[in-house]
Order: C-alpha cells, then sequence, then structure tokens
C-alpha cells in the first residue's frame, strides 16, 4: 500500500484547484458574475441592465490570475524548503481587485437617463437624456446581412460611450432613441454607406 505525506496532498489539492480555476475563468463570468451584479445593482426601475465585454473579460481573468499564482506558488516550492507564503498574500488581493473591478462594471438605461461604470471608476456616471448630443447606430455588414454592431452615444461634455449591440436592447431600442429624440439629441447611423 502506497502512503501519501501531508505535502503530496497539498500538492494534489493546489493542482485540482488550479484546474478548477482554469475551468472557472470561462464558466463563471457567464453565470457567477450575472448573478452578483444582479444581486449588487439591478433595480426594478431599469430597463436594461448590462455589463460590458470587458466586465466578463475581468472576472475570468481574475480566475485565471489565481490558477497562475498557484503555478508559481508549486513551482517555488518545489525549488525550496520553505513554502512561498508571499505569493498568496500578494496574489490573493490582486484577483479579488480583478473580480471587483468586473461586478463593478455595468450600465443601465432608465426613465431619467444612462448609468454607465467603467472597468477602473470607483463611482458610477449618470447622464440624463439632456446631456445626450448624438446618437450614432453602427451597422455592419456580413454575408448580405446588414445588423446593428454598436450604439455609440456622444455627450454634451465631450464623452463618448459605446455599447455593443445585444439581442435586449432590441425590447428598448424605441424607447432610448424616443427619449433621447425628445430631449434634442440627433440619430445618425451608417445604413448609406452600406447599402451602396
Amino acid at each position: 500500500m502506497y502512503g501519501y505525506d501531508q505535502e503530496s496532498q497539498w500538492t494534489y489539492l493546489t493542482i485540482g484547484i488550479i484546474i478548477i480555476a482554469f475551468m472557472l475563468s470561462i464558466l463563471a463570468p457567464i453565470t457567477l458574475m450575472t448573478i452578483l451584479q444582479d444581486m449588487f445593482h439591478f433595480s426594478r426601475s431599469h430597463w436594461i441592465f448590462m455589463a460590458p465585454i470587458s466586465a466578463y473579460i475581468m472576472f475570468g481573468s481574475g480566475f485565471v490570475w489565481i490558477g497562475l499564482m498557484l503555478i508559481l506558488f508549486l513551482i517555488l516550492q518545489s525549488k525550496r524548503e520553505k513554502s512561498p507564503v508571499w505569493v498568496l498574500i500578494t496574489g490573493i488581493p490582486v484577483a479579488f481587485l480583478f473580480l471587483v473591478l468586473s461586478l463593478n462594471n455595468y450600465f443601465y438605461f432608465q426613465d431619467d437617463g444612462i448609468t454607465y461604470n467603467p472597468i477602473f471608476s470607483i463611482s458610477p456616471q449618470h447622464f440624463q437624456w439632456e446631456d445626450i448630443k448624438e446618437i450614432n447606430q453602427i451597422y455592419d455588414k456580413s454575408e448580405g446581412t446588414i445588423f446593428l454592431r454598436d450604439m455609440n452615444f456622444q455627450m454634451k461634455n465631450g464623452e463618448e460611450i459605446t455599447f455593443n449591440y445585444r439581442p435586449e436592447f432590441w425590447e428598448h431600442q424605441d424607447s432610448i432613441l424616443a427619449k433621447a429624440k425628445e430631449a434634442g439629441a440627433v440619430m445618425t447611423d451608417n445604413l448609406a454607406e452600406l447599402k451602396n
């Protein structure tokens, strides 16, 4: 019968955690991040509440960071007699920072305007409908089919926010455009260029 010492058991456990962390880097952004964002930020007054792609990438990166940190830990531990705990002490807060930044990266539309929290921002930016100068709907063409790819909002203060068009926009697109038009925003698009 083969026996395992405690150090081998910890090594196997760490390898298991590494594998789980890499798997979660793909699965967790789609499921866990959405659930957590809804818990912290969702309100029934929002027409649309979504996370930009940058939030999904950052959330997945947090789990990749955990996997890489544990690989480094195992490599350093195999080369030294003393455990490199400093890798975990410095690495875990960085992974936690990735996860927190991604949870705070969102946008939503509601009756009084648009709220957007960029990836490295501490507090969200709110824009009233009256703050929007222009909405540029950016269409693209693929295999003969024209589709809406992005909606670009240009604010009166010079700031620009571009949202990738997703199915969730379809239900509220008319309301968004109507509110912005009512507040004096100009609507533009590139459809004429694509039809030629």
